[in-house]
C-alpha cells in the first residue's frame, strides 16, 4: 500500500510539474506564494520518499549480510570436530565483530551480527552439556534483543532442567509475549506443574492443542491424555 501511495505522489509532482495549464492560469488560482508553498511541499515529499526507499534498501542490505555471516559461521563451526575449539573460534568471530568500526554506524546491524555469534555458541555449550554458560549467553542476547522470543524459551528450559522453575516460568511468559509457540506453552505447562499449580499447566496444554499444526498424533494424543488426568 505504502508503495502504490509513494508512485501516486511521484505522479502528482510530475503531473503538477508538467502541467499545460497557462502560468497566468496557475498565478491567478495560487498566487506567488501558493506556487512556491506547493512547490516546497513537492520538493520535501520527494526527498521524503528518496530517503525512505535508500533506508529500506540498507536495511535489506544489512539482513543479507547477516544472513551470509550466519552461513560463514555455520560452515566454519561444522569444520571443527572439538567443542573447545568451535568456541574459540566463535570467540575471535565476535571479538572481529565487536572491533569492527564500520559496524558502528548501524548498531542494529551491528547487534544482529553478535546475536547470530550468541546463537551459535548456545548450541555448542548444549552439546557440552554447559548449562551456565548457555544461562550467561541466553542472558546476552535478550540484552541486544529483548524481544527474542526462542532464546527466552531456550533459557527457560535450561533453568527448568536446572530445577528453577519459577525463573522458567517468567521466560516462558516473556516468551510468549512476542511468539504464541505451542512448545512454549507445552513448556510452561510442565514448569507449572513442578510448582503445583495444575490449573495453569491444564490451561497451557489446551492452548497447546489450539494452536498446535502438526499432523502428530501420538503427541496430540499425549497431551489430550495429560489434560484428562489432571481434570479428574
Amino acid at each position: 500500500m505504502k508503495k502504490k501511495n509513494h508512485f501516486l505522489f511521484v505522479s502528482l509532482f510530475l503531473s503538477l510539474s508538467l502541467s499545460s495549464c497557462s502560468t497566468a492560469k496557475v498565478y491567478d488560482t495560487f498566487g506567488v506564494v501558493g506556487i512556491a508553498f506547493i512547490f516546497l511541499f513537492l520538493l520535501f515529499l520527494l526527498i521524503s520518499i528518496m530517503f525512505f526507499i535508500y533506508k529500506k534498501w540498507k536495511e535489506h542490505k544489512a539482513a543479507l549480510s547477516v544472513s551470509q555471516f550466519n552461513q560463514n559461521i555455520s560452515r566454519i563451526v561444522s569444520k571443527l570436530d572439538v567443542p573447545e575449539e568451535k568456541i574459540k573460534a566463535l570467540e575471535y568471530a565476535l571479538k572481529r565483530v565487536e572491533d569492527n568500526k564500520k559496524y558502528d554506524s548501524n548498531p542494529t546491524w551491528k547487534n544482529n551480527l553478535i546475536v547470530s555469534v550468541y546463537l551459535h555458541m548456545c548450541k555448542v555449550y548444549e552439546d557440552m552439556g554447559n548449562d551456565k554458560k548457555i544461562v550467561e549467553t541466553c542472558t546476552r542476547i535478550l540484552k541486544l534483543k529483548p524481544d527474542h522470543a526462542a532464546t527466552y524459551n531456550n533459557r527457560g528450559f535450561v533453568y527448568s532442567r536446572l530445577g528453577k522453575y519459577t525463573l522458567a516460568i517468567e521466560d516462558y511468559s516473556s516468551a510468549l509475549k512476542s511468539r504464541q509457540s505451542p512448545f512454549t506453552y507445552y513448556n510452561r505447562a510442565n514448569a507449572y506443574l513442578e510448582t503445583n499449580e495444575k490449573g495453569k499447566a491444564i490451561e497451557d496444554l489446551k492452548a497447546f492443542l489450539s494452536i498446535y499444526a502438526v499432523n502428530d498424533a501420538d503427541l496430540i494424543n499425549e497431551v489430550e491424555t495429560r489434560i484428562q488426568e489432571l481434570e479428574h
